[in-house]
């Protein structure tokens, strides 16, 4: 039977080779850079807990044959401390014979004290293991916006993933010229006097911004601005969509109204990691980014589903999706469950693991 103990420095090259396995990506299982990589998330990050440490399942002959990594990180409920914890890369050697170590050690990693344990990666299989220890599956928190700027670009897009990528390729010029013609519309009608403005900004800035924002209706991050750049850099090495481009919005008179940490994915869909906004000023800041995204290139925008969001969008062509991207919540406190279940009360995607490399890129 395999035993379940605290994650070591010196596992991280077997728990590479196990991740390579589980995941069928064979062309990772001797890169350098992953075991680094999963080192410096689960064990050097600011919050390193260890009473939630990652964990390893290791068989009577020290093999590793199981892991679920741990980011320990303090958050912010409706003015509450919350001592929250995400589980990733929850991974079990398919060949090995002991059919409970899964069990074993999603049971101790949410036996340890913690307010909130979430994952936003969960599978199919995960999402039965968390519902059998007491997880709840947050429905609404599992939604993604999608919202067009190029709608022929986007579609070409979208069509290059399938069986027609070679018509979706030849369309993809004419496509762009007439994108261009509709979107040259909405540029002349954003430059209006009175519209909102977008500079660049870091990490500094978007840590004071949303710190300083009364909102009880969103799991807040609260750690230090040094903690939040530790995020923002780790973030910014997310290679999938390219490069993370951060933004402040301002309104008519030069006051900071909005912030934003988003991937533009040059003739893709822009992934929108962070975008929060002061009150009454959501359709602004969502109005400063849609321009800033099409000159950035963006074919669309997808973000996670948010309540604050939801009615700036609804005057916009938006439309919510289901991905097979689900959120598990996992909580001792029942009253601190039903809020982000029903989405009341907003997930991020920086509260999460979906910011990880570990989820879409590849390593050399």
């Amino acid at each position: 039977m395999s035993a379940v103990r605290p994650c070591e420095r010196g596992d991280m090259r077997a728990v590479a080779e196990l991740y390579a396995k589980a995941f069928h990506k064979t062309s990772m299982a001797s890169s350098t850079g992953l075991p680094i990589y999963l080192g410096e998330l689960h064990l050097d990050n600011p919050w390193y807990d260890p009473e939630n440490p990652p964990l390893v399942a290791e068989s009577t002959g020290q093999r590793i044959v199981g892991f679920i990594g741990t980011v320990p990180m303090p958050m912010r409920m409706c003015g509450r401390p919350i001592r929250s914890v995400v589980g990733g890369n929850f991974m079990v050697d398919r060949e090995h014979s002991d059919p409970l170590v899964a069990a074993r050690l999603l049971k101790t990693f949410l036996s340890a004290p913690h307010d909130i344990a979430l994952t936003d990666t969960a599978s199919q299989v995960a999402i039965r293991m968390w519902q059998g220890f007491g997880g709840e599956l947050a429905q609404y928190q599992s939604m993604r916006w999608v919202l067009p700027l190029k709608p022929l670009s986007l579609g070409v897009s979208f069509a290059g993933r399938s069986r027609v990528a070679r018509v979706a390729s030849a369309g993809a010029p004419v496509a762009r010229a007439i994108d261009r013609l509709v979107t040259r519309r909405r540029r002349t009608r954003s430059g209006e006097v009175g519209a909102p403005t977008v500079r660049p900004a870091d990490a500094t800035l978007v840590h004071d911004f949303v710190s300083q924002l009364d909102d009880s209706s969103r799991l807040q991050f609260a750690g230090t601005s040094e903690e939040f750049g530790w995020l923002a850099a780790m973030a910014s090495r997310k290679t999938q969509f390219g490069p993370l481009r951060t933004i402040a919005v301002h309104g008519t008179h030069a006051d900071t109204i909005g912030v934003v940490m988003y991937y533009p994915n040059r003739r893709g869909l822009g992934q929108v990691a962070l975008a929060a906004a002061t009150a009454g000023n959501h359709a602004s800041m969502l109005s400063a980014l849609r321009q800033d995204a099409i000159e950035q290139g963006s074919a669309g925008l997808m973000g996670q589903a948010d309540r604050q969001l939801a009615f700036a969008l609804s005057n916009l062509p938006s439309v919510y999706v289901f991905r097979n991207d689900f959120v598990m919540l996992h909580a001792r406190e029942a009253g601190l469950i039903a809020p982000l279940r029903t989405g009341e009360v907003a997930l991020g995607r920086l509260s999460g693991e979906w910011w990880t490399r570990t989820q879409g890129d590849s390593f050399d």
